[in-house]
């Protein structure tokens, strides 16, 4: 949010404006419904693909270390002549 706040003054300053407060604040992270989500098989009798073969071992480490999350948002602010 800090970083969102940052870019908007820095694009406001350029545009001869003020940054006003926050409209609107949406996730652009969410894994939601993607371009493949509207396929439909149209034949009568559409008979299912074979089973996908089981993935491969996975290694763990064992040893602890720091969790990185990232998060995309959206950030819309009312700008001030």
């Amino acid at each position: 949010m800090a970083e969102a706040k940052l870019q908007a003054e820095a694009i406001a300053r350029a545009s001869g404006v003020r940054l006003g407060g926050v409209l609107s604040v949406s996730n652009l992270s969410f894994n939601g419904p993607g371009p493949y989500d509207d396929i439909v098989v149209t034949a009568q009798h559409a008979s299912a693909p074979p089973p996908p073969p089981p993935p491969p071992p996975v290694a763990v480490g064992l040893k602890p270390r720091a969790i990185e999350t990232l998060v995309k948002v959206q950030v819309v602010y009312a700008i001030q002549p």
